[in-house]
């Protein structure tokens, strides 16, 4: 975990200038970590919001740092509580009501990072983020992409990263379906420096029925997401059936921009229309595909001699990935036979107001020549 230096440093002063009484300051003190856990569940997943929360009363223990959940359910406005370690075990203290907002809109969520920083003051902060997921899409474009229009479009995910200051989070954790687009990483690269991610959807339950297991690996000095990779595949890779469905990977911000450039110095052709269908997908939408393998794709862009190259920035990159062999098979499910771990929006015919929105992007701005 990386310090706020100018903090210590302040308290070191502090402390070496008095040599009297020394005055307890009135805000609270700050702990070695502090993590958000983020639930937007006004929708059909605010009973999940509930049993997440239950999950975590019952994995938080009396070594971790602070734990703040802020929670959105559809029975009642939003609030931010506090679980601390107490003598029954975890408590759940209510720190603030928020009444009715979208917990999808930017303001509520830079609302709620300014209500952590003054409730909860961390050395440093982690966020794990629940929802409904779209990657880089507005909510509306992930269903009607054929009729989308930027005009009347829902705040996508990524419009969050606009009110995190840089370098803010030492990893962001998604749980949501959809999140390990290039396109979403770009939009956070300079906002985190890991994010655990899925390029398919998240089965139900998620990460509840192994939060006991994944939490201490966030308190740790340094945060282990490979560990916390590794046990939330292991959990659905064991499974039967079409619960035996599962994508996760970790990416290191600070590896992106060398991919950006690969991209300017080896693709200068579009896919044929004709090829699309054939990319590794990881969606089950009827008609259409929006989500496709990251390596696959721009493999089928560029010259054979140039793939060495984009295999070493994707194995920088990407520092942890799993897959299983299938996912949802039974229900207009795929075979996973390329998994690079990053996923990429191909702009098709048809997509003609989300391909003018994607040139916006700062992963396409970065790659345009």
């Amino acid at each position: 975990m990386k310090s706020r230096f100018y903090l210590l440093l302040s308290l070191l002063i502090l402390l070496a200038s008095c040599k009297k009484d020394i005055v307890v300051p009135a805000h609270p003190q700050p702990s070695q970590h502090t993590l958000l856990v983020y639930m937007g569940g006004d929708n059909n997943l605010s009973k999940e919001t509930y049993d997440k929360l239950e999950a975590l009363r019952n994995a938080v223990t009396a070594t971790m740092g602070r734990l703040l959940v802020f929670q959105d359910a559809a029975d009642g406005g939003a609030r931010l509580l506090e679980i601390k370690y107490g003598k029954n075990g975890g408590e759940v203290t209510v720190l603030k009501s928020y009444g009715e907002v979208s917990s999808s809109a930017p303001s509520t969520f830079k609302l709620v990072l300014d209500d952590l920083v003054k409730q909860a003051p961390g050395v440093s902060y982690g966020l794990l983020y629940f929802s409904h997921g779209s990657g880089w899409l507005p909510e509306r474009a992930l269903t009607q992409p054929f009729n989308f229009s930027s005009a009347a479009a829902d705040h996508a995910v990524i419009d969050l990263a606009s009110v995190i200051p840089d370098h803010f989070f030492d990893y962001i954790v998604f749980e949501s379906c959809f999140m390990s687009g290039i396109e979403v990483m770009y939009e956070f690269k300079d906002k985190t420096d890991y994010i655990l991610s899925s390029s398919a959807e998240i089965v139900s339950p998620g990460f509840t029925e192994i939060y006991a297991q994944l939490l201490p690996l966030l308190y740790q000095q340094e945060a282990d997401l490979k560990s916390v990779a590794q046990i939330y595949f292991n959990h659905y890779n064991e499974q039967t059936g079409f619960m035996r469905s599962a994508t996760v990977s970790v990416t290191a911000m600070k590896a992106l921009p060398a991919l950006a450039n690969w991209v300017k110095q080896n693709v200068n052709s579009d896919l044929p229309a004709d090829q699309v269908n054939n990319v590794q997908h990881f969606d089950r939408f009827y008609g259409y595909r929006l989500f496709f393998d990251f390596e696959d794709y721009y493999q089928r862009r560029s010259p054979v001699e140039s793939h060495m190259e984009l295999g070493l920035l994707l194995k920088n990159a990407v520092v942890f990935k799993s897959a299983t062999p299938q996912f949802l098979k039974d229900y207009n499910g795929f075979d996973i036979s390329a998994y690079s771990g990053l996923t990429s929006y191909i702009p098709q015919n048809g997509f003609g107001d989300l391909n003018t929105a994607y040139e916006k992007l700062k992963w396409s701005i970065a790659c345009s020549n």
